[in-house]
């Protein structure tokens, strides 16, 4: 059985992720695993620090519990409590106890007021190695018809496709993948051959190409998920190039990937 991890903070923000991630984890046959980490202010000066939730780590493992006992009535569910620094911990734990999917929110109770997606999650997102979906405040967990792919057309190994597959396959859902230019030209050849290359590694699942202009691709993106009234948003984190950047720790800050519509980013 798959495993699910979603750190828990306790923050009123953390709350709709856990019954997202309690729902998807029903959706793909998956059991969850809470976890709460006690940060550690001075192994990161920028993360701003609001007032404690949990007032030790005693009163922490007792309310994982009782999380735990009110979703395993629909999932399998089991705690951790863990020290450090946060992201950190959360990626060692992600390989330690071999984790398939993790589900975070946007921002938790660290986060500067003015912050759209948290320090936590911009890191999480860069150096995860099994797939993340990042959950808007006050979004709840919805069946799944339309998933964009936002893809770039660059080389990409058609593996790192199979959790965006899975989804599909077991919501029965359409997938169209959006590639957007700055410009109204013909795309070049390496473009072309990987968009047919995409089309083939999709062949499984109802898909459908989309190319269109815009000045500015974070704009275009948007636009067309709107547009199309996806559920999900998909995106491949390139170590490099404006992927890469949408996960850059002091880009994502700033930024809410989609302020209404989850994003599952998949590690290169």
């Amino acid at each position: 059985m798959q495993t699910i991890l979603c750190p828990i903070d306790f923050s009123q923000n953390s709350h709709s992720e856990l019954k997202y991630a309690s729902q998807f984890a029903k959706f793909i046959g998956a059991r969850l695993l809470l976890v709460y980490i006690e940060p550690i202010p001075y192994l990161d000066p920028d993360t701003f620090i609001a007032e404690p939730v949990i007032a030790d780590l005693e009163e922490a493992r007792q309310q994982l519990a009782a999380l735990c006992k009110e979703f395993s009535t629909e999932v399998p569910c089991d705690f951790l409590v863990q020290s450090g620094a946060t992201s950190d911990m959360i990626i060692t734990i992600t390989k330690e106890k071999n984790i398939n999917w993790i589900v975070m929110g946007t921002k938790g109770a660290g986060n500067k007021p003015e912050a759209l997606v948290g320090s936590v999650t911009a890191d999480v997102a860069q150096e995860t190695s099994c797939p993340l979906i990042i959950v808007p405040q006050k979004v709840s967990w919805k069946p799944i018809h339309t998933i964009v792919l936002a893809s770039d057309f660059k080389e990409t190994k058609h593996q790192l496709l199979n959790p965006l597959i899975t989804i599909a396959q077991q919501a029965n859902a359409q997938i169209l993948a959006l590639h957007i230019e700055s410009e109204a030209t013909e795309l070049p050849e390496e473009k072309a051959v990987e968009a047919i290359r995409l089309e083939d590694w999709l062949g499984a699942v109802p898909f459908s190409m989309h190319t269109l202009v815009h000045e500015d691709v974070q704009e275009g993106i948007d636009a067309f998920v709107h547009k199309q009234n996806a559920d999900l948003v998909a995106v491949i984190a390139r170590k490099r190039g404006f992927f890469a950047s949408l996960f850059h720790r002091s880009v994502t800050r700033q930024l809410a990937l989609y302020t209404d519509v989850p994003t599952l980013v998949i590690p290169e």
